[in-house]
Order: C-alpha cells, then structure tokens, then sequence
C-alpha cells in the first residue's frame, strides 16, 4: 500500500522482513481498517499475499481460503468503504489458477485466452478470490479501479510433477519454463507499476505476467511447440541445442503456451 507508486511502500506481512512496516494478516479486519485510517495517504494497494503451492503439504484448507479468498475480500471491503481515495487495486495471482485449461490435447495449439481450470487447491482459492475483485459483495465507488495480474512465480523447491522433475534438473527445467511461462523479478516490478499508473483509464482487466520469450505466436511455431519443443526454440534461437547437449541438458517434450511479448530493452 502506497501513496503513489514512486514513494516507499507500507508492507503488510504476517511474518517481519526488511519490506514488511506492519505485522498482521490480511484477514485481520479491525487490523487492515486501522492501517488504512492511521495511514490517510495511501492510493494504491498491491495485493500479493497468498499461499502458494510449497504451503499445500504445510497448511490447512481453511487456511488456503482464509488467506487467498477472505483476505483479499477484507482488502477490497476496505478500499471499497474509502470511497475516491484509492485509485488502484492491483491482485497479483498466478498462471496456474488457468491450469489444465492451457494443456491442449496432442496436436492441438495452446490458446492464449481461456476460462481458469484450477489444478490444485490453492489454484481454486486463487480464481475464487480473483472472481470478487470482478463481482464483489457490494457496490464500489466507481474511483475504485481493479487490475488482476496473473503471473507464474519461480519457487526454490523441485518441480511437483514427479515424471517432470525425474526427466531434467532444477536448473534446466526452470531456464526451459522461461521459454513460455515464468518471470523474472523485473518484469513483475515493471508490470505492477505499470498497473497501478494506469488502473484508472483501464478499470477492471487480467493480464499474464511473463518473461520476455523468444518464440512468436504463429501457426507454425504454436504446432512445433506441441511436437517437439527443441526444434521450436532451436529456430529462433540458433545454437541452443548445442548450448544445452554441452551442458548435459534436456528438453521438454511440448510447451504449452506462449503469448504476446513486448520488448522493453
């Protein structure tokens, strides 16, 4: 939470850290209320707080949804009761709320734009609390713009696809999802901000989040890219397959989707 997106953030976390101003959940209402009086300049809120994939063998259901649906409810309900003042509510969740969704059948073309088919629980969780930004419990003054920025985060833990993880190490199979679907910290920063500049003029809308790709949506490279991946990366990447068989590397077998990229650099 912010006052404009050049000042120092007020960081909310349950856990203290260097970026964290204030210690508490988001589903704390009287705790999100207050902050929110006590801090009367505030424009923007960037909400990241959620559980993610490594907590499913660590937390509870309820927790899934008491986190990532009824905390990012609190947050809007505040906004929401702020009348004009807030001009921006960023969500930023992940990719993988799409799920199955993005595997096309052998020989089909990814799409780029399809309905969520969530994979696990908190993937549910995550399309569940993104849908009340869009549809919410009341009313909101119309100053109250919402963006919702999908995106697929690096974790540190080993893939949870076993034959995945089996086939190709951390590193390689990482450096590969960088091809079509993860991002790097710089292209999360520069989208949020971008987000919250603009909220306004566009009002409620999803975006993917991703790393810059080398590939090009076309009918051609979407069709290799569900054949055989290496070939797809190797023609607009020259050179790469060497790259890889010096470093002892593999390849995936298809690559599932690749969507619209501009350049910044």
């Amino acid at each position: 939470m912010q006052d404009d997106v050049t000042s120092p953030p007020l960081g909310l976390d349950i856990n203290p850290s260097s970026t964290t101003t204030h210690v508490g959940s988001i589903a704390d209402r009287d705790l999100v209320t207050s902050l929110f009086a006590q801090n009367p300049s505030i424009r923007h809120i960037l909400h990241t707080a959620t559980l993610h994939k490594p907590h499913i063998e660590s937390h509870s259901k309820d927790a899934f949804v008491e986190t990532n649906v009824q905390g990012t409810v609190e947050l809007l309900e505040a906004a929401g009761r702020l009348g004009g003042r807030i001009e921006s509510f960023v969500f930023v969740s992940t990719t993988s709320t799409f799920g199955r969704a993005l595997c096309p059948a052998k020989g089909a073309p990814p799409r780029g734009s399809t309905s969520p088919s969530p994979r696990a629980e908190k993937h549910l969780r995550r399309d569940q609390s993104g849908g009340r930004g869009r549809v919410p419990p009341r009313p909101y003054p119309d100053g109250l713009a919402r963006r919702r920025a999908p995106h697929e985060p690096f974790f540190q833990e080993a893939d949870d696809d076993k034959e995945r993880r089996d086939a190709l190490e951390n590193d390689n199979l990482k450096l590969l999802e960088l091809c079509y679907r993860r991002a790097d910290i710089a292209d999360l920063v520069s989208a949020c901000v971008c987000a919250m500049t603009r909220a306004k003029e566009l009002r409620w809308a999803r975006y993917i989040i991703s790393a810059p790709s080398p590939l090009v949506k076309d009918e051609a490279t979407l069709a290799l890219l569900n054949e055989n991946a290496a070939d797809a990366v190797e023609a607009h990447v020259p050179g790469c397959k060497k790259v890889f068989e010096d470093a002892g590397w593999g390849w995936l077998d298809r690559i599932d989707r690749v969507l619209y990229t501009r350049y910044d650099f």
